[in-house]
């Protein structure tokens, strides 16, 4: 029974912080969608009437917003192939020299 108390315990705060992720996203709250990008929340999380964070950011008008999502998703996509952010950093800048 503890056992299931803890799951049910991580599932609350995840989802607490996936409902933070997406009030910030409709607000244009740049910071607070920093914030939990780096705590790791699922950025492509859909809520319950099927919007993502960027959905929300764009619909709402945040564009900025909507640009630090996907900054923040392409950054986790790279740290999950085993980049760091400072490696691929030079790349963008030699696509665009040439």
């Amino acid at each position: 029974m503890d056992r299931e108390n803890k799951i049910m315990g991580k599932i609350d705060s995840v989802m607490l912080l996936q409902q933070k992720l997406w009030d910030a996203a409709s607000r244009g709250d740049n910071a607070m969608v920093r914030i939990l990008a780096a705590s790791g929340v699922d950025l492509n999380a859909r809520n319950e009437d099927g919007f993502t964070a960027y959905n929300l950011a764009t619909q709402k008008g945040h564009f900025n917003t909507a640009l630090v999502i996907l900054a923040a998703r392409d950054m986790a996509y790279e740290a999950k192939l085993g980049f760091a952010p400072a490696m691929t950093q030079g790349i963008e800048t030699e696509r665009k020299s040439a």
